[in-house]
């Protein structure tokens, strides 16, 4: 995969958008294979998209963008989201974006 640097979204769909964008096919090979998890990805993609996209700094428009329509703001949480939805959008999946966002918070009040 290759991130575009020079674009940074604001929002999931332009953050799904940029990330089809790099993606190789190769890439979208291991994203539909029956046994690869979007969490598999945490520390290569996910760690890239975490830092490009500066997702530690909560007051990134991006992170604020989740944190207003998912209730979410750890950067895992952001980008673990985003992860998900764009493997579920490869392989044609409904997005299960909000039920995600509802296992974070849940077990951020658990801790």
């Amino acid at each position: 995969m290759k991130l575009n640097q020079d674009k940074v979204p604001s929002n999931l769909d332009e953050a799904l958008v940029i990330l089809k964008e790099g993606l190789t096919s190769i890439d979208i090979a291991v994203i539909t294979e029956p046994t690869f998890d979007s969490a598999m990805a945490h520390f290569t993609v996910g760690m890239m998209i975490r830092n490009e996209w500066s997702m530690w700094n909560e007051k990134t428009i991006l992170v604020g963008w989740f944190k207003e329509n998912y209730g979410i703001e750890h950067a895992d949480d952001v980008s673990g989201l985003i992860l998900d939805c764009l493997c579920r959008d490869i392989r044609g999946e409904p997005r299960k974006d909000k039920e995600l966002a509802k296992k974070f918070i849940d077990y951020w009040k658990n801790v």
